[in-house]
């Protein structure tokens, strides 16, 4: 059961007005609690919710008898409030929403969690869902998770996925380790052997004896919780099991690049946009790449002889670039030789971010192959276009390319490596490609780094929030 995340208040362009926040939250998740009660829904959130309805720093964790009705009412209540759904991640034990609130100019984002058992590798028992229903407790209008079942998850959930508790919850464990009942769930979880191993460790917050006593054991505990598991987890690991094969192809993530001239912002943009990958996806999902997945090694590590040990490359060498539009014929087939190895890279290295991009990351690239259609010579390539375009149908898509559309004369202003007319040239190949592609979307990249920020954000989200409309 994951228990910290957080949520944010994503950049907002200039002269914009923004919705404010707890009102945001607390218009979703008071409706929310009010419905579940009234159609008889065992719920309750679990850690973080001393400012709930209106605020939390984390995000928000709901347990619920039965999440898919849960989803239900999310979705009822979402579209009256004019919120958008934008990733929906299910998992064995329930689901992972993002959801947000499009304005002008301003996105808000709320992360939900609703959870229906606290398990481990998604089918072995930790705490079950009866424990957690008996276990609750009435605070301010809602229901949230009684200490002594919220502290077992704390330390028995990092323990069992990373074999280590986490320092923040030492004072409370030690205090619920006084509690009959605590004991109780960790056999219910562990067996009593492993739960009288561990007391003296626990009561003296001896974690590190902990962490060693459970690695040791580790093979044990996973043998105990197997014997437990009944129809209903291995049922729901078996539909996550094939969820999973859905999301192959269907990816629940984002995936987008970002191309154009030098000077255009790319590098800028994608560096920014960090604290939005980092609060607006899965946690632990985050991929970026410049140009290609460099699944393949550099082509020159692989050839015989003196390596470059200057650090430059050919498309670090302006002047070198344009020159190569004079090489030969023979020296052109080894430049098509070159853009096959890159085409390779680019097919099988989807298997650096596939499992990111299927279970609700985000995958970034700073250029793409397209920028090989416009300027091949930026990567030392003299090759033609036909070809680029022909190899190009077979590398995988990104759900949205984002052309950052500059003017020649700003470009050349910003990095003067490049002549004029061929700025403008490289200008009108990028429009044009713009008009051919639906997954294209053109953002005037001479607005201040705010503004850009917040419309590729917005387009991101809406690009998302269609897929469950």
């Amino acid at each position: 059961m994951k228990m910290e995340t957080k949520r944010m208040a994503l950049p907002k362009p200039e002269n914009s007005n923004c919705n404010n926040s707890r009102t945001s939250l607390s218009k979703l998740l008071i409706p929310l609690f009010k419905e579940l009660e009234l159609s008889g829904q065992a719920y309750c959130v679990c850690g973080n919710y001393m400012e709930l309805p209106y605020h939390t720093d984390n995000d928000v964790d709901i347990w619920a008898e039965n999440p898919s009705v849960v989803l239900q009412l999310i979705k009822i209540i979402c579209t009256d409030l004019l919120y958008d759904i934008y990733l929906n991640n299910a998992n064995a034990t329930g689901i992972n929403l993002f959801i947000c609130l499009c304005g002008k100019g301003c996105d808000e984002i709320i992360h939900l969690d609703i959870l229906k058992e606290c398990r481990w590798f998604s089918i072995l028992p930790l705490v079950r869902s009866e424990t957690i229903k008996n276990n609750r407790r009435r605070y301010e209008n809602f229901y949230i998770a009684n200490t002594t079942v919220e502290t077992a998850m704390h330390l028995m959930y990092p323990l069992a996925h990373f074999g280590k508790v986490t320092p923040k919850y030492y004072a409370g464990i030690r205090d619920e380790a006084k509690c009959a009942n605590f004991w109780e769930i960790i056999e219910e979880g562990w067996g009593s052997n492993f739960s009288r191993k561990i007391n003296s460790a626990v009561r003296n917050g001896h974690w590190n004896i902990l962490e060693r006593i459970f690695a040791a054991d580790k093979a044990n505990l996973f043998l105990h919780s197997l014997s437990k598991i009944r129809f209903a987890e291995f049922r729901s690991w078996l539909y996550f099991l094939i969820y999973n094969v859905k999301r192959l192809i269907k990816p629940t993530g984002l995936f987008i690049a970002f191309i154009g001239p030098d000077g255009c912002g790319k590098t800028t943009i994608q560096t920014n946009l960090d604290q939005f990958f980092k609060n607006g996806f899965t946690k632990g999902k985050i991929k970026t790449f410049y140009w290609r997945p460099f699944l393949l090694p550099r082509i020159q590590s692989l050839l015989p002889g003196k390596k470059n040990t200057s650090g430059k490359t050919a498309d670090e060498e302006p002047a070198e670039r344009l020159a190569l539009r004079k090489t030969g014929w023979s020296l052109r087939i080894i430049h098509c030789i070159k853009l096959f190895y890159y085409w390779v890279d680019y097919s099988l290295g989807r298997a650096k971010y596939q499992g990111a991009w299927s279970r609700g990351g985000v995958v970034c690239f700073d250029r793409y192959w397209e920028d090989l259609y416009v300027f091949p010579e930026r990567f030392g390539l003299c090759v033609p276009q036909w070809l680029v375009e022909f190899l190009g149908l077979f590398v995988p898509k990104p759900d949205i390319i984002f052309y950052l559309n500059v003017k020649p004369a700003v470009l050349i202003d910003r990095k003067p490596e490049l002549p004029l007319d061929e700025l403008v040239k490289q200008t009108e190949q990028y429009k044009r490609l713009c008009q051919r592609h639906k997954n294209f979307i053109s953002v005037d990249g001479e607005q201040s780094r705010e503004n850009v920020l917040a419309e590729v954000i917005n387009k991101c989200l809406k690009t998302m929030s269609k897929r469950y409309q």
